[in-house]
């Protein structure tokens, strides 16, 4: 994006992953699509309907800092990476993505900045077409918001479960009308979940939310795991749904 250089490593939150820091030198602009060839590329070699997966504007804003004294603050860093991105949802709607997935973790570090962050999410599911908008949290206690994330415009709320404990009771006494993405599988420990317990926290959650369809997922991106590990809870996730499934035959 136009007005947006890399700067040095900095820690990404409390993982051992490190990211490079986005500085801010003028107005943030989009003058062609950041993600559209490699969608189009995992496209044509799978089977299977393959997702499109952004950071979303509010966590780049958190992440960024502004140059040559540059006023605004986070909303005005906000309002350039939403109008960005905004644009980059549009071509990825025009190129077929089905589902578009925005990750944003810093949310939950700020919840005072809901207001902020609802119209940005807004901006976003004003250019996403017959696509359906996925928004993901995580690295954090997403509980104390839970009412209010139901109120954004997203077709999918997804959540990680391993930072609110909490949640499954929630979720199994309100209900959800968006369908969800449940993080119940950690995507940071490559510990192998009992699928029992995995199974029993899915049927306390899909009691209340039948008829809409769920989601079975890890709590976050897969990256922070070696490679055959994923790999090993990609497929622990078909025997969590195995097992699941056959408790209520």
């Amino acid at each position: 994006m136009s007005g947006v250089r890399v700067n040095g490593l900095l820690r990404l939150f409390d993982t051992n992953f490190y990211f490079r820091q986005p500085v801010v030198r003028g107005p943030i602009g989009w003058s062609e699509p950041l993600l559209v060839s490699d969608f189009l590329f995992a496209k044509a070699r799978s089977f299977r309907p393959v997702k499109a997966v952004l950071t979303g504007p509010y966590t780049l804003a958190r992440l960024s800092i502004p140059e040559n004294g540059q006023t605004g603050g986070l909303e005005l860093l906000l309002e350039g990476y939403t109008a960005a991105l905004a644009q980059e949802v549009g071509a990825l709607a025009d190129a077929g993505a089905t589902i578009i997935q925005v990750d944003e973790p810093s949310l939950l570090k700020h919840p005072q900045d809901f207001v902020l962050f609802a119209r940005s999410v807004a901006a976003l599911a004003a250019r996403k077409g017959q696509a359906r908008l996925a928004l993901s949290v995580y690295f954090g206690d997403v509980a104390p918001l839970y009412e209010r994330l139901q109120s954004l415009p997203a077709d999918i709320l997804g959540f990680d479960f391993i930072y609110s404990p909490q949640l499954v009771e929630l979720i199994a006494a309100q209900g959800s009308n968006k369908t969800l993405a449940l993080g119940l599988v950690d995507g940071r420990n490559t510990r192998l979940e009992d699928p029992r317990v995995v199974a029993g926290q899915l049927e306390k959650i899909t009691r209340k939310l039948e008829p809409h369809p769920v989601y079975l997922s890890p709590s976050c991106g897969l990256e922070y795991l070696p490679r055959d590990r994923a790999q090993l809870k990609l497929r622990h996730l078909t025997t969590i749904k195995n097992t699941f499934a056959g408790s209520r035959q």
